[in-house]
């Protein structure tokens, strides 16, 4: 999950902007070499304050979509947004959705009342289920906030660990040895005495820089 993902979604809440349709296709990413995330698609949209009434109206992805929304029921929206984050973590670290049916039925069975398992990817460290299972909460109320998952073991580590490395130049000698073998010797002027105008192995080189 990028922290460029976590970083546009707590300026949209801080805002109080609730995308409601956070998805890997709402996720745009340049080719340049900082690989930038830009987030898309804001249709769906509201802007609603923590004291305004909760949302009755549901949006979205069905394989994005958090409990509340599938059940039909009144919700604040924030969290919301955290549950579809969670999605998009359980994909990028295992490939899959973690709920998926063709059936929407089944879906919305999936999504409502069936753990989340991570039985197959045994290789996840423990921090990423943990943190993925919070954010997947079943109950809005017990899902993390934006500070809360920002301040995650796993997502301190994982901050840590693609930060570009600071690599120090070594110094580099600006100039080249004297040698005396030349590839392009000084060739005597014309007429000059005990000039041949061919190379010889005792003729040398002057030192010179690399950069001017």
């Amino acid at each position: 999950m990028s922290p460029q993902l976590v970083d546009a979604v707590e300026h949209c809440h801080e805002n109080n902007i609730i995308h409601r349709d956070i998805k890997l296709e709402n996720m745009l990413i340049d080719n340049g070499n900082d690989m930038n995330i830009t987030l898309i698609d804001f249709g769906f949209s509201v802007v609603r304050r923590p004291t305004d009434p909760l949302l009755d109206d549901y949006p979205g992805s069905p394989a994005y979509a958090a409990p509340e929304l599938m059940q039909g029921i009144p919700y604040p929206g924030y969290s919301s947004d955290i549950w579809a984050m969670g999605v998009v973590l359980y994909i990028l670290v295992t490939g899959e959705y973690p709920y998926w049916s063709e059936d929407r039925q089944d879906m919305y069975q999936q999504i409502v009342k069936l753990p989340l398992d991570f039985g197959p990817y045994s290789y996840l460290s423990k921090e990423v289920p943990e943190l993925i299972s919070w954010m997947l909460s079943k109950d809005w109320r017990k899902r993390p906030t934006i500070q809360q998952i920002k301040s995650h073991p796993w997502y301190l580590h994982w901050m840590e660990a693609s930060s570009p490395l600071q690599v120090e130049p070594e110094p580099m000698d600006m100039e080249i040895a004297e040698l005396k073998a030349p590839l392009t010797p000084k060739t005597p002027k014309s007429g000059k005495k005990g000039g041949s105008g061919r190379w010889t192995p005792n003729m040398k080189w002057k030192k010179r820089k690399l950069f001017e």
